[in-house]
């Protein structure tokens, strides 16, 4: 049973040359999913003039801005600061013209911005229009911030697992290769880059052999599917021990070489078989297994989803304000600085005693922060009384 094979295309659909991937459509779920879910709370608190499409479309600007500039801040800067029009634009210039969408979304970045966005908006009327993009500020209102906060990120959390969930469906943010039993070995990337290779060919699928696993490695079977129009055997083979040895070997594509073992260096093994006048051929290579921390922190982001909406409800809808800002902050960011273990990233700091990737480095103010916020309001009473 294990490891798995995910051979899942990213792409649900296309429009004209524009792809509708998983990720996109998560990610608009959570805010699908969000709007009933933040109305039915703040009904709950009886508060009245919450005009909740104005506040989702300040939030979707906000969130989209936020992890957007975090991750070609933070994660990318090399490439960004010589292509600044790509930041905020959907497309990519170099080395050549695609439409690619907004592809790198940093969750550090989103934090800053809604944290932001929830502090101005309690203090701030905003009319937002994205049909009509229409912006203006009005008066003060009369919202407390951690109180807005602890609504908002209850919300916040059942999105964060919708979005690592699309993560997974477009096999990106995979974790680093692990020897255990379980494990995923991403195939979309490869199957991808064969397809592409020509008309000539079918389909393109894997499996695993029947070789047994060495460590990181588990030995899997491509198998290519040729149209009838490939009839010259010759060609086929030339095609196979060429091209295709080649892109299994790639030191240059990162979908290649991230998830498949083989040495250039090494010949190609296959087979090659025709049945009902069309050619087969099964390519026996290495899959590199790896960790789905996509899943980890998805599945994470349920449970503190349904950790805080429960400690809400037993609060009889009226916890202390910061509570449960200040929980979600440290239990997401305290996971998120546990999982990078299982995640392959630039270190941002490297010593004898630790080593730290740029996430855990970002994580570590976002946790301090969240026990500060948790305790805010006997903080507060404290100061009053001295």
């Amino acid at each position: 049973m294990y490891p798995f094979i995910w051979d899942i295309s990213s792409e649900i659909f296309t429009i004209g040359n524009f792809p509708i991937r998983y990720y996109s459509l998560l990610f608009a779920l959570g805010f699908v999913v969000g709007k009933p879910l933040i109305s039915w709370i703040i009904k709950k608190e009886g508060v009245k003039n919450f005009d909740v499409d104005k506040f989702l479309g300040g939030m979707i600007i906000a969130t989209t801005l936020g992890a957007r500039l975090g991750h070609c801040f933070f994660y990318q800067w090399d490439y960004f600061s010589h292509h600044l029009l790509e930041i905020i634009l959907p497309f990519q210039f170099y080395p050549h013209f695609k439409i690619t969408g907004f592809a790198g979304l940093a969750s550090h970045g989103a934090a800053v911005a809604i944290t932001i966005f929830l502090f101005l908006y309690s203090k701030y009327y905003f009319d937002v229009s994205i049909k009509n993009f229409n912006f203006s500020i009005r008066r003060k209102r009369d919202f407390r911030f951690l109180w807005l906060a602890d609504k908002v990120v209850i919300c916040v959390a059942l999105a964060g697992g919708f979005i690592r969930l699309g993560n997974f469906m477009n096999s990106e943010v995979y974790g680093v290769p692990t020897s255990d039993k379980a494990g995923i070995i991403f195939t979309n990337g490869i199957t991808t880059e064969i397809k592409n290779t020509g008309s000539f060919i079918e389909e393109v699928s894997v499996k695993k052999s029947n070789l047994s696993r060495e460590k990181f490695y588990q030995p899997i079977d491509i198998s290519i599917f040729f149209t009838k129009n490939a009839q010259n055997e010759e060609a086929i083979k030339n095609f196979i021990e060429g091209e295709i040895h080649k892109i299994l070997s790639s030191k240059y594509r990162k979908n290649i070489y991230d998830h498949i073992m083989h040495r250039r260096e090494n010949p190609i093994t296959y087979s090659l078989v025709k049945n009902n006048g069309k050619y087969t051929a099964m390519v026996n290579t290495l899959g590199i297994v790896r960790h789905p921390s996509q899943l980890y922190e998805a599945i994470s982001c349920f449970f503190i989803f349904l950790f805080l909406l429960f400690y809400w409800y037993v609060s009889k809808f009226k916890p202390k304000d910061g509570r449960i800002f200040g929980i979600f902050l440290f239990a997401v960011f305290s996971l998120r600085f546990y999982y990078e273990k299982f995640k392959s990233a630039d270190l941002f700091f490297k010593n004898g005693f630790m080593d730290l990737t740029i996430p855990q480095a970002l994580s570590i103010p976002a946790i301090i922060f969240g026990v500060l916020i948790f305790f805010w309001s006997d903080l507060e009473k404290f100061f009053k009384k001295k």
